[in-house]
């Protein structure tokens, strides 16, 4: 063999020996973010009580063999005609999104907030899938559609990141649904993960993406250019420009540059990071709160939640919600 031909073979076991470490280290990365349960800290379940005047009637349906748990929340009297159905971020349950919940029912509808698989009051081993919230979503409004004291009602649905994937995307399943409101939300896994990942490396986006599928099935490879594009009812997009989870340019702003329905609409704001549903004061105390949290042991984190609830800093911005409420109300 020719040393040119060495040289070729060496380099050439190089490359697939660095690919395999990196696709080996996707299949490890999504693992470790998603095959555990997700459970709120005591000091979430504790703020939640403060909201002791909603009513909630707790209701379950069936995921293929695996039960769901939410509630249908209101303050007494809301509209007949509508619901909400609220999708929780990650890290998170749909009770950790009570202000909001809350602060619709006092608008005067009811609000469907429930659990993903392998969250919080929902059974399951673990949260899946990047998917997997779009596939749940999917299954609530099946349930939605046919429950005795939801049958019939016009449906719009709100979510928040991840969260923000299901509401972004659901109408390319369900296109009876009245209205979409996605907030800082993924529009596709592989978009995401491009906004995660440098440049060289976001080919691993769509390795990401297979992966998640492997879990999630074609829940995976949905994305809202597609889901939306002969959509008929109201949708709008909220997403701050400094948002450092959902990057905005593999977010909203991309939706904006190659969304070909108008009926799309957009409200884009400054220095809410990944909360542009609370206050800019707000948002900026919880976004510096996790970033100290980061550099604390988990002995520390422990103390300091216990000492300082976040959810008690987070102030919602009535003039955004008010924006969902317009939607709803047009």
């Amino acid at each position: 063999m020719e040393p040119w031909q060495i040289v070729l073979l060496v380099a050439g076991c190089v490359v697939l020996f660095v690919l395999l470490i990196l696709i080996g280290f996707t299949f490890f990365a999504h693992r470790w973010m998603f095959n555990h349960r997700f459970k709120p800290e005591d000091a979430q379940i504790e703020f939640i009580k403060k909201y002791s005047d909603l009513e909630a009637k707790e209701v379950s349906f069936d995921l293929g063999g695996v039960t769901l748990k939410g509630y249908l929340y209101n303050y007494g009297e809301y509209d007949p005609n509508k619901v909400i159905v609220f999708c929780h971020g990650m890290w998170s349950s749909q009770r950790s999104y009570i202000h909001i919940i809350s602060y619709l029912a006092h608008k005067g509808y009811q609000v469907f907030g429930f659990d993903y698989e392998g969250v919080d009051t929902s059974e399951g081993k673990s949260i899946r899938g990047f998917g997997n919230s779009l596939r749940c979503t999917d299954y609530a409004i099946r349930f939605i559609k046919e429950y005795e004291d939801t049958k019939g009602k016009d449906i719009y649905v709100v979510g928040h990141s991840w969260g923000g994937y299901a509401t972004s995307n659901i109408a390319g399943i369900h296109k009876d649904i009245k209205g979409v409101v996605p907030i800082s939300a993924v529009i596709g896994v592989s978009h995401l993960m491009k906004g995660l990942l440098p440049k060289p490396l976001r080919w691993l986006a769509y390795v990401f993406q297979f992966v998640d599928s492997l879990k999630c099935g074609k829940y995976s490879y949905y994305n809202a250019i597609e889901s939306l594009k002969d959509y008929e009812g109201k949708v709008l997009f909220i997403h701050s420009k400094d948002d450092e989870v959902v990057k905005i340019s593999f977010s909203t702003e991309y939706v904006q540059k190659h969304n070909k329905n108008d009926r799309v609409e957009y409200l884009i704001l400054e220095g809410k990071k990944h909360q542009p549903h609370f206050t800019k004061e707000s948002a900026t105390i919880i976004y510096n709160y996790n970033q100290e949290l980061k550099k604390m042991s988990k002995e520390e984190q422990e103390r300091i939640k216990n000492e300082r609830n976040f959810l008690e800093l987070a102030v919602t911005d009535s003039e955004v919600l008010d924006k969902i409420v317009d939607l709803i109300e047009k």
